[in-house]
């Protein structure tokens, strides 16, 4: 989803929701209150421990690290 970040003037920004806060699931479930993730951070911090996992694994992930540069 993308979105203007409220006060903000900069260009609109992407955002993971949980489908649940678009739907009404019941009056004992309601709607999902969760925050909204910023794309960027989310997507970063995933990046980051995939790389940390790569790079603990040993060598044949090294190799594949190697071959993507």
């Amino acid at each position: 989803m993308w979105g203007f970040i409220p006060g903000s003037k900069r260009a609109l920004k992407g955002f993971y929701v949980c489908t649940g806060k678009q739907a009404f699931k019941g009056p004992m479930q309601g709607k999902c209150t969760s925050k909204s993730l910023p794309q960027d951070w989310i997507e970063d911090l995933v990046w980051r421990d995939c790389l940390a996992l790569l790079i603990s694994q040993g060598k044949p992930f090294r190799r594949l690290l190697q071959l993507g540069k």
